[in-house]
């Protein structure tokens, strides 16, 4: 072969080198080894929070109960007696405080109490009824006061016509009357001093 031909073959074989080269170089690189790998299945599902959930993080605070205190179930130590039930008190001095109460209640349910507790054992706490009463002053408590006629201890009939003199409504002098008639002489001369009329 002559050094033409040979010429000629070498040409034909670095065009066909440099075809194959341009080739690669042009073809995208799509193959599976160069692919990243694809992540596991539990990791797919699992989706970071965004704020799309946000507002059901709210509506679900939100609608969270709240407990709020309630007398009914409350323990016993955190609720405060009423004062008629603190009138059967074995401890006067419990029994004078709720009298007290009573007095700064007021109205039908209170004079009603307060009643009640001029027929106490306790001297004291029956006297301390009757300037309650007349403290409240209208004719259901001076009525209630007629009661004292009746108590078994002279100072407290005593007291309960000094206490209606300061009253000194109809209703009251209506009542001291009564005590006009007392068994005892002091508490009698009491009644008629008080409803003497002043000079």
């Amino acid at each position: 072969m002559s050094r033409t031909g040979l010429w000629i073959i070498g040409i034909a074989a670095l065009c066909t080198i440099l075809g194959l080269a341009n080739s690669r170089l042009l073809l995208p690189e799509s193959s599976d080894a160069d692919q990243p790998p694809s992540p596991p299945l539990a990791m797919q599902r699992e989706t970071p929070a965004t704020e799309s959930s946000a507002p059901q993080l709210a509506t679900d605070a939100a609608s969270m109960h709240v407990p709020t205190f309630d007398a009914a179930v409350a323990p016993a130590h955190l609720v405060r007696p009423s004062p008629l039930s603190l009138l059967d008190d074995p401890d006067p001095g419990i029994r004078i405080e709720a009298v007290d109460s009573l007095g700064a209640l007021g109205g039908d349910d209170a004079i009603t109490g307060l009643g009640y507790a001029m027929s106490d054992e306790d001297p004291t706490v029956r006297a301390i009824a009757i300037e309650v009463l007349a403290e409240l002053g209208d004719d259901a408590a001076v009525g209630t006061m007629a009661l004292a006629l009746n108590d078994d201890k002279p100072e407290i009939r005593e007291l309960a016509v000094l206490e209606l003199s300061d009253v000194g409504t109809d209703a009251a002098h209506l009542l001291m009357r009564r005590f006009l008639a007392d068994s005892d002489r002091h508490v009698r001369d009491v009644a008629m001093e008080e409803l003497e009329p002043s000079p």
